[in-house]
């Protein structure tokens, strides 16, 4: 039985400025991604892997193209439609790891949980099991000050996997980490995601871990090639 496509973009333009002074990152674009699918994007610094990232993740439009995900037409939602499918579908993972501060490790899990309407018991222990998969267990009350960058990451990435969504997508997630914790944190979030069959998209500089997916494409010139 063939995958299902659970992210799809289509002839997906992205510029700023006017016609007349037009910056194009992207045109004609085209991706898919699979269920359980685990994508590398690599390329420059300001090849446009950010701004791909937030296209898939409807954090900003593009002039022009096609975005399907888990077969739902985006591209005419409202404002609150499109908030609606990041909040249950859509998992996002950055470099830093924007925990909030005045929250302990358990709590900043259970944030996203709790906006989509799970009673606090429920989102706690959600949280509590999702940390504890990812070696956290013994810090579950501590506050990000009191974490190492690789434990505040970890963080971050049971938060994005708590609400269980369709689609991951990560911003040099393991970026701003030294190469031994990065080696340690990325297997983390590649067995959780294979465990929970997710898809991903992960931007990252390191070929090393990108050549671990299950596939890499190059953005370069405005075009996406398989590697």
């Amino acid at each position: 039985m063939t995958a299902k496509t659970i992210l799809s973009l289509k002839n997906i333009k992205r510029a700023f400025g006017t016609a007349k002074n037009q910056l194009l990152i992207f045109e004609n674009l085209d991706l898919e991604i699979k269920q359980g699918e685990l994508v590398a994007l690599v390329g420059q610094s300001g090849s446009g892997k950010s701004s791909l990232l937030h296209i898939a993740g409807l954090l900003d439009t593009p002039n022009a193209g096609q975005i399907t995900i888990d077969e739902a037409n985006c591209n005419d939602l409202n404002d609150k439609a499109r908030t609606e499918i990041r909040r249950h579908d859509i998992g996002f993972i950055y470099q830093f790891h924007h925990l909030l501060p005045e929250f302990t490790a358990l709590e900043n899990v259970a944030v996203p949980l709790r906006l989509n309407g799970n009673a606090k018991p429920k989102s706690s222990k959600r949280a509590a099991e999702i940390l504890t998969s990812l070696g956290m267990a013994h810090r579950l009350d501590h506050f990000p000050a009191e974490l190492s960058g690789g434990e505040a990451q970890r963080v971050a990435i049971a938060r994005a996997f708590a609400i269980s969504p369709k689609l991951i997508l990560a911003d040099e997630p393991t970026g701003n980490l030294d190469p031994t914790t990065a080696q340690q944190v990325y297997e983390q979030f590649h067995k959780l995601a294979r465990e929970q069959k997710m898809s991903a998209l992960i931007a990252t500089h390191n070929i090393a871990l990108a050549e671990k997916m299950d596939r890499v494409i190059l953005l370069e010139n405005g075009k996406l090639v398989e590697k």
